[in-house]
């Protein structure tokens, strides 16, 4: 595995990252662009599609944890009238 690819599965990570900061809603559409990418795009071997896709899943699971942790530490929220 050579440091591009592995550099691209870093830019997924950080882009779906950069994505959860900006609001869960932003996360989907990033993992949906990302997942027809991988499919559609031009990724022609099945090993790195399988890596890419694997990387899409892990990076979606850990931001939708720290999106859960976030707003689990704000608390309740209180509604003003």
């Amino acid at each position: 595995m050579t440091i591009a690819v592995l550099g691209f599965q870093l830019m997924i990570f950080i882009s779906m990252f950069i994505a959860i900061l900006m609001g869960r809603g932003w996360l989907k559409a990033a993992t949906v662009f990302w997942v027809l990418f991988t499919l559609f795009g031009s990724i022609y071997t099945m090993g790195l599609m399988t890596l890419q896709l694997i990387t899409i899943y892990f990076s979606f699971r850990v931001c939708d944890n720290f999106w859960k942790w976030r707003t689990s530490r704000r608390g309740a929220v209180r509604v003003s009238r």
